[in-house]
């Protein structure tokens, strides 16, 4: 009886594994290349590592070959690889953030199918992870934000199956690996990958009572995660001394106690609507999940663990001074991991009540989520042929990623013939219907046409053909418009005009070095000048209706059209 256990449970997690894979690939990686790339930050993500490849150097990051500063290396090199493989497009530069969110769920499924007390809480903790909003819109974005917490569920994960272990290898072989995600979590993102760590296994050990591992099993992986990291943070002391002090001054100290240059304090509890909204839809099923929390609930270990992993690191974050709402993303395995076995608990606890509701808020969503395909199909036939710039030619291609999800959302429909049956299998499905409709939709709510001036790379390409850029031209930019028209000039020698933003660094302590790659407004006699018999072409991210330029400023030819500048100074 046991062996046909474990042989229906092994057919059980390999279903499930597949159908989330599947899942997976057609809401997260095959939609990433429907819309193009958006500013600033996934032209910033994409302009490093493709410098990088053009270098041939992989060790010290710059931004339009300035120094910056801001980030270790390795997910810029992430990236670097993705190009190197795919090519320079958006898909290539937002992979890596894309699959850092698969490694995170699959490591969510084995931390809870070995935890073995219900096979149906790796496939729902997995499905509701994939589904909360946060996790999903940073995911498809070119950010390193979901790099770090895979790294992290790695490393946090890893350790939890230590505690669990029973033989001496499967405890050291688990903190090995704790340490490896250690170590590239520094290389993502800096000394958060020891911090958050700590600050969950810390007060899970004390209220496990278990208090001798704090001697025993820091060692291993602090070993490992060192073994990691070291190869590259001598490498880019020795390139460049400076890196260690800006970073870990500026990026560490002055970002947890006051300020930066682009970043101010926020309030306490700065984090809380975020997270609330971060964690919807999957965190609507607390409504009801709430019955299966008890005494016996808590004496669980994983939800004890689960519990620390989505407190801590929240209040962490929370004292610190500059905030951004994607830091929060390590506090979302642990949640994902509670809901699940929550509402596993209330199934099993009041299975008739919380069954009832469970299926009518599921068919509400399922008519809800088909509705609002059909809409959203009307809205955009409408939109595109009577305000898109009056095409007189209908392309059908611009319905495709919403066709798509039409096409999925009303298959939900099948989830209304279902009534109270396989409840827990309803909500996978929906949890993950609902990501993947997202994924396509995603498409067309966000595109060039909707966003000229977030997603300018078709308005340059088409503006430099109208107006041709040659190698001798000088190309002068607006901050917001520099990582965008050196990812599509392919040119690192771009003259920024007017304010510094995250060229700050490098032209304020290298003011020698990039003496003639900086001007102020009032400074462009002096720029016109240094150019000498050159052209000097000027972009910015802006028509010159919606931000007029200085009345002073002369042009001899401008393109000023969907959300772009290009124009060619009087000299």
């Amino acid at each position: 009886m046991c062996t046909e256990n474990k042989i229906s449970d092994r057919r059980f997690h390999g279903i499930a594994l597949l159908i989330l894979a599947l899942v997976y690939i057609a809401a997260y990686l095959l939609p990433l290349g429907n819309r193009d790339l958006m500013r600033p930050d996934e032209f910033r993500y994409g302009e490093i590592p493709r410098e990088m490849i053009a270098r041939n150097d992989w060790v010290v990051p710059l931004i339009v070959g300035v120094r910056y500063f801001e980030k270790p290396a390795l997910g810029y090199q992430w990236t670097a690889l993705s190009l190197k493989i795919f090519g320079e497009n958006a898909f290539a530069v937002r992979f890596p953030a894309a699959l850092s969110v698969g490694l995170a769920a699959l490591l969510i499924y084995i931390l809870c199918a070995k935890h073995n007390r219900d096979r149906w809480l790796a496939p729902l903790a997995s499905s509701i992870y994939l589904s909360f909003a946060l996790v999903f819109g940073v995911g498809v974005f070119a950010v390193l934000d979901s790099q770090l917490t895979m790294a992290l569920t790695w490393c946090i994960g890893c350790y939890y199956l230590m505690c669990e272990a029973r033989t001496w290898g499967g405890k050291l072989s688990w903190l090995l690996l704790a340490g490896l995600a250690a170590g590239a979590a520094f290389l993502f993102k800096g000394f958060l990958a020891f911090a958050v760590p700590v600050v969950v296994i810390t007060p899970y050990l004390i209220w496990q009572k278990d208090w001798k591992k704090f001697l025993t099993t820091p060692w291993l992986p602090l070993i490992a995660a060192v073994a990691v990291a070291l190869p590259w943070s001598i490498a880019v002391w020795k390139a460049e001394p400076d890196f260690w002090n800006y970073f870990f001054i500026e990026e560490h100290i002055k970002r947890f106690t006051s300020g930066t240059y682009d970043r101010f304090p926020e309030p306490f509890w700065f984090y809380l609507p975020i997270f609330l909204g971060g964690m919807m839809p999957g965190g609507l099923l607390l409504l009801l999940s709430y019955r299966g929390v008890n005494k016996a609930f808590l004496q669980d270990s994983l939800v004890r663990f689960a519990l620390c992993w989505t407190v801590m690191p929240l209040i962490l974050f929370s004292i610190s001074s500059c905030k951004v709402g994607t830091y929060i993303l390590p506090c979302f395995p642990g949640l994902a991991i509670l809901i699940a076995w929550s509402l596993i608990e209330a199934v099993k606890i009041a299975p008739q009540v919380t069954e009832k509701w469970l299926a009518r808020g599921l068919n509400f969503m399922w008519a809800l989520l088909t509705a609002g395909g059909v809409a959203a199909m009307a809205f955009l036939i409408i939109w595109r042929l009577l305000w898109v710039e009056k095409l007189p030619v209908f392309d059908p291609m611009d319905l495709l990623p919403l066709a798509v999800a039409l096409g999925i959302a009303l298959l939900g429909i099948g989830g209304l013939l279902c009534g109270k049956k396989y409840i827990l299998w309803r909500i996978c499905a929906f949890l993950l219907v609902f990501c993947t409709v997202c994924g396509w939709g995603s498409g067309v709510a966000f595109n060039h046409r909707m966003n000229p001036d977030k997603m300018p790379e078709r308005a340059l390409r088409e503006a430099f053909k109208e107006m041709e850029i040659s190698a001798d031209d000088v190309v002068v930019v607006d901050r917001s418009a520099a990582t965008p028209v050196a990812w599509v000039l392919h040119r690192t020698d771009l003259v920024v005009l007017g304010r510094l933003g995250e060229f700050n660094y490098g032209f304020t302590k290298y003011p020698q070095e990039y003496r003639h790659r900086y001007y102020q407004n009032k400074e462009l006699p002096d720029l016109l000048k240094a150019a000498g018999n050159k052209r000097v072409i000027y972009v910015k991210m802006r028509t010159l209706e919606d931000k007029p330029c200085p009345k002073n400023w002369q042009f001899k030819k401008v393109i000023s059209r969907k959300g772009i500048t290009v124009a060619e100074f009087v000299k």
